[in-house]
């Protein structure tokens, strides 16, 4: 008696990976690696111009990190949605879409593999600007400390070594370190999330265009809707049941994209409140899932 066939697993790690796999190469040969290139010229630039903005050695740091961080929170924003809104659409237009589902490939698969290709690329393109930043970081702190060294070994007041060695604390401080990784990884689970929003939306979108506008709308919502919320709520006077229900619709259906902005408090070195991490990644992990889920019942019942 022949062996009966092993039964069609409904998610096969290896499929999955095999689709992301090929996401990632088919995003790379378009040259999605190209904003790398840009960034590398914005933290370059302001390694060679950073000393016109202020005498302060420390700050000139300081504006060293909040220019590259802006430029990193720029750049996945931007390519967790364009890169994410047209995934499925190329897919269809060149009838692999077709061709890889009739395998056959059950559509959740589908729908995380490309997901996870896309997010590769974002985490990769991550790493690469963040030993970018420590690099240029590095060789701005160690080219200040040894400008304030050569004056500390001058003859100077008690009063003026004690600022020149106040300053070197400060730019000790100020250099690379393990915290300005937090800011990273939060702007990496942003992006996350992003992609997991605008992979839904592609959904049922009718073209990419549409769903790239849609998902920056969305994007805006969910960075101001805590401003906007709180304003409303503290300005009226009473809110019906049904302003309630709308503002924790509002609230649960957008994710409040201000918890994930370390930035600030990670370049100016002040401490991160115990469970900050965890409730961001919980938070991340939360909405990846709800969105892919919901990606995955509009493209279970749509049409190809």
């Amino acid at each position: 008696m022949n062996p009966s066939p092993s039964p069609h697993r409904l998610c096969s790690p290896i499929r999955v990976w095999v689709i992301a796999r090929n996401t990632l190469t088919q995003l790379v040969r378009q040259r999605a690696f190209y904003f790398l290139l840009v960034f590398s010229l914005v933290i370059l630039l302001a390694a060679m111009l950073i000393q016109n903005f202020t005498d302060d050695a420390s700050r000139q740091l300081k504006i060293m990190k909040d220019m590259s961080f802006f430029a990193m929170s720029i750049f996945c924003t931007i390519f967790a949605i364009v890169a994410t809104s047209n995934l499925i659409p190329r897919d269809v237009e060149d009838r692999t879409l077709y061709t890889i589902l009739a395998k056959p490939v059950p559509r959740l698969e589908y729908l995380v593999g490309k997901y996870a290709g896309g997010m590769l690329v974002i985490f990769f393109s991550l790493a690469i600007m963040t030993v970018l930043l420590y690099l240029a970081l590095y060789a701005r702190q160690q080219a200040l400390m040894a400008e304030y060294l050569v004056v500390l070994n001058r003859p100077l007041s008690p009063e003026g070594r004690e600022d020149i060695e106040l300053i070197l604390s400060q730019l000790k401080e100020a250099g690379p370190s393990w915290r300005l990784l937090t800011a990273v990884l939060a702007i990496g689970l942003q992006a996350l999330v992003l992609g997991a929003l605008t992979l839904f939306i592609s959904t049922f979108a009718s073209s990419g265009l549409f769903t790239v506008v849609v998902a920056f709308v969305a994007f805006f919502v969910g960075y101001i809707e805590p401003v906007v919320l709180d304003y409303w709520r503290s300005s009226a006077e009473s809110i019906s049941r049904l302003g309630s229900f709308v503002s924790y619709l509002v609230e649960l259906v957008f994710p409040n994209f201000q918890t994930f902005n370390l930035v600030d408090g990670v370049v100016s070195g002040a401490a991160l409140a115990k469970g900050t991490m965890a409730k961001i990644l919980s938070m991340a992990m939360a909405y990846v899932g709800v969105y892919l889920l919901a990606a995955y019942f509009c493209f279970a019942e749509k049409e190809l």
